[in-house]
């Protein structure tokens, strides 16, 4: 979390770089459920987003997608989202939440755009550019104010998740280390590997 605190507040090409690594890092005080990095985080999605692929992405204060596939694979492995992941993903997804989980399937750039996966679509090669580009417009607004919005725009999602996870938690793990679901994610896999 103190990674935060060594970037350069006007520095975007640095905060797309480290994005990854930031999206886990909260505001002082804030209990490590929630999802506010001190920083704009940006995603470019170059290629696939599966899984926890998907989960990071929509971690992001915006999310750039050129080509791949996006989606939450987890019903298809036979495993549940655990609640905060599953609240991150509603705030991005809304009405689609349920299709996607309850699927598991997956999807290209303009069916993304259009269910809130991501925000903008663009050519392949103009991925990490226009990435840099929107973190650049971030960095422009005043730290203060950036970060206010962002726990603003985010403060429900995170009590979502405190309370999802309060009541989940325990059942979301014991079902993934209940024996059912995993010699289904097990025989899911092998299955993979042949095809």
């Amino acid at each position: 979390a103190r990674v935060l605190d060594a970037l350069p507040e006007a520095d975007p090409d640095q905060a797309v770089s480290t994005a990854a690594a930031t999206v886990a890092a909260t505001e002082p005080g804030d209990p490590p459920t929630t999802i506010t990095p001190r920083i704009p985080v940006v995603a470019a999605l170059t290629g696939h987003a599966i899984a926890g692929g998907c989960l990071l992405a929509a971690a992001c204060d915006w999310r750039v997608m050129g080509q791949g596939r996006i989606g939450v694979t987890e019903s298809l492995v036979g495993l549940p989202l655990p609640a905060g992941a599953l609240e991150v993903l509603r705030a991005r997804t809304g009405i689609h939440t349920a299709g996607l989980v309850t699927t598991g399937r997956t999807v290209g750039p303009e069916e993304a755009l259009t269910l809130g996966l991501v925000d903008e679509v663009v050519p392949p090669e103009q991925v990490v550019g226009r990435a840099h580009e929107v973190a650049r417009t971030f960095a422009a607004t005043p730290a203060s104010t950036f970060r206010t919005h962002k726990r603003l725009l985010r403060a429900e999602t995170n009590r979502r998740i405190d309370a999802a996870r309060a009541e989940f938690d325990d059942e979301v793990r014991a079902v993934w280390l209940s024996p059912a679901p995993r010699a289904h994610a097990a025989a899911y896999l092998a299955s993979l590997r042949r095809s």
